[in-house]
């Protein structure tokens, strides 16, 4: 069931107050991301990963704090670093990954504040922790995913079942006459 804005954005609050006094990159990182897509109703492991291993341009090896194929690449620093570094970090990490993973959102965090980077878009948003409900709304390509693993798939019965209806209205030949494949699809029939 997927959550509604009210209700995200009130997970979001209860995120943010306890979160509130988290400071250690090393030690928080992981637990803090595992809370923060629950929030939106995700369970992170199945999206995205921790300390993704990426061999940038320049030959030399780095670890991408959470990354989501396609999706998100997040650079995590301890309280009150500078986020220029990571944001440097993050760009050598997007230009190395193949085409196919570079990631659409880019997001820095120091814990107590968050920059969400839209690379699509151009768009960038800055915003402490405390105001984490007010922007939740950016994080929304978080809840497509929710959507989309929700939408109901049709079963393999199902699907045969639809299949033997459709073969089963479709106009068969007479006894002694002959179709070509074009006259047969369109129902026609042909000596």
């Amino acid at each position: 069931m997927r959550l509604s804005w009210n209700e995200v954005r009130s997970r979001a609050a209860a995120f943010a107050r306890e979160w509130a006094d988290a400071a250690y990159e090393k030690g928080e990182t992981q637990s803090f991301y595992n809370d923060f897509f629950a929030i939106f109703g995700v369970r992170r492991r199945t999206v995205a990963r921790y300390e993704e291993h990426v061999r940038r341009l320049d030959d030399t090896h780095g670890f991408i704090d959470l990354f989501w194929p396609g999706v998100l690449l997040v650079e995590q620093k301890s309280a009150g670093r500078d986020l220029a570094a990571a944001r440097g970090q993050a760009g050598a990490y997007f230009d190395a990954l193949p085409e196919r993973d570079r990631p659409r959102y880019q997001l820095l965090c120091d814990f107590q504040t968050f920059e969400l980077l839209d690379r699509d878009e151009g768009e960038q948003t800055r915003f402490a922790l405390a105001d984490l409900p007010a922007h939740v709304e950016r994080f929304g390509f978080i809840l497509s995913v929710q959507l989309e693993r929700s939408t109901p798939t049709p079963s393999r019965r199902a699907v045969r079942l639809h299949s033997q209806r459709a073969a089963a209205r479709v106009p068969r030949p007479r006894p002694g006459e002959r179709r070509s494949l074009r006259s047969w699809s369109r129902g026609c029939t042909t000596r």
